[in-house]
């Protein structure tokens, strides 16, 4: 087994897109953005129209919300190694906003983990296809909490947002 100082520091094609791709993000979107809203009130910071829903919405626009998400649904298929390298040029960008994505998948996750096909299809598959960031937008509009469902159950039982 190799060392610390021995590890392979050399990234693949795919590694380096990855970097390249997340820190680009990083220095354009999630830097300004954080020092921004350092600035304001935490009321301010979670206005209509505060760039926090912007960066958000730019994080789905390009999949980040789907990152830790299995690729046979639509999540991003990356190694280990590979996600751990998105993780960090996130992290590098803000600490605040690495999270914030981050956590956004976790009840999509382990929801995934179910195997259930309803709820694959009715709660999973909405939110990996979701561009706009319409879940938490949606649930900050009517103030739900990340414990309640972002949407209620339609007329003919179906339950999308």
């Amino acid at each position: 087994m190799a060392t610390y100082t021995e590890l392979n520091k050399e990234l693949t094609d795919e590694q380096q897109q990855i970097k390249e791709e997340t820190h680009k993000f990083a220095v354009e979107v999630l830097r300004p953005a954080s020092i921004e809203l350092d600035k304001r009130s935490p009321e301010d910071v979670i206005a209509k129209g505060s760039v926090h829903w912007d960066v958000f919405r730019k994080a789905y626009e390009l999949g980040y919300h789907k990152a830790t998400l299995p690729e046979a649904l639509g999540g991003a298929d990356m190694s280990p190694l590979a996600r751990h390298i998105y993780t960090e040029e996130i992290a590098w960008g803000s600490a605040d906003f690495a999270i914030s994505i981050g956590v956004t998948s976790f009840p999509f996750s382990f929801a995934a983990m179910s195997g259930n096909p309803d709820i694959m299809r009715d709660v999973v598959m909405p939110f990996v296809n979701d561009r706009e960031a319409k879940y938490i937008d949606s649930a900050h509009r009517r103030g739900l909490a990340v414990a309640r469902p972002f949407w209620e159950p339609s007329s003919n039982g179906s339950t999308s947002p």
